[in-house]
């Protein structure tokens, strides 16, 4: 399978994005405006690559697409990868697609954020919670 291209209109009054990407890879998404860093899907193939294998901090939000509470979050994993680019990655990982490795790592419920450095689990945050509470994390993990 080929790598695709993808046009996506927002809501009124915002951006129109174009989606790109393949496998094995996370997706690259562009708005007319310019590059949008966003929180990038990672599945079971590519988890030892992109998480376990990563020189930054990861965060990694399980998720599921019925999860109402998950929208949320994902949102915010959205802003978080945006304002920490550089610094840290964000992945989200649908747990449904993927039950094995949210099991391996004790994900009961979603969401929940997993926090990770030089490959190990330093952090489970579960539900969702204000903003205050993932930079919170974010700073201690970068101060570390």
């Amino acid at each position: 399978m080929n790598s695709g291209s993808l046009e996506v209109g927002r809501e009124a009054g915002f951006a129109t994005w174009i989606v790109t990407g393949g496998i094995g890879g996370g997706w690259t998404i562009m708005s007319r405006m310019g590059m949008a860093v966003v929180a990038e899907v990672v599945t079971a193939c590519s988890w030892n690559e992109l998480v376990l294998s990563s020189d930054m901090p990861v965060l990694v939000e399980f998720w599921a697409s019925w999860c109402g509470p998950c929208k949320m979050v994902g949102r915010l994993m959205d802003e978080l990868a945006h304002e920490y680019s550089g610094k840290i990655q964000c992945f989200r990982i649908d747990a449904d697609d993927y039950p094995r490795v949210a099991a391996l790592y004790g994900v009961e419920r979603i969401p929940t954020i997993l926090v990770f450095k030089h490959a190990e689990k330093l952090e489970m945050i579960v539900g969702t919670l204000p903003k205050s509470v993932y930079v919170a994390a974010i700073q201690k993990l970068l101060a570390q």
